[in-house]
């Protein structure tokens, strides 16, 4: 089922987890989780497997080990994480450093959900 995420929602998303680090001395993760996976972008989802793919995604994402362990990653791979504090330019070199195709192990996903994907866009194609 195709989705219509948009900006809209990564900026509300983005507002609300701002807010809630500026307000709350211990970030209340599960508010945000909710209001970002069943809110925000679960809002648009209709399909109740996919919403909880949403909410396992966020919690990659969503937790206090980003905060509390310096050396947290996305990924197995450690390709994937979030970069020390710096000036812009190491933000670039971070972000030119990853890999141009993003592998679905960022979204905690099975390297199978590559062949899908690959498979659904080679069938559009035709």
């Amino acid at each position: 089922i195709p989705y219509e995420f948009n900006e809209t929602d990564l900026r509300i998303s983005v507002q609300q987890l701002h807010m809630f680090l500026n307000q709350y001395e211990e970030l209340p993760l599960d508010a945000v989780s909710y209001l970002t996976g069943e809110c925000n972008y679960g809002g648009r989802v209709t399909d109740s497997h996919d919403r909880r793919v949403i909410i396992g995604i966020l919690e990659k994402f969503y937790n206090h080990d980003i905060v509390n362990d310096p050396g947290y990653k996305f990924s197995e791979s450690g390709k994937y994480y979030a970069p020390k504090d710096g000036d812009y330019d190491s933000y670039l070199e971070y972000i030119k450093s990853l890999p141009i195709l993003t592998k679905p192990e960022v979204f905690n996903m099975h390297s199978n959900a590559d062949i899908t994907k690959d498979q659904k866009e080679t069938n559009q194609l035709f």
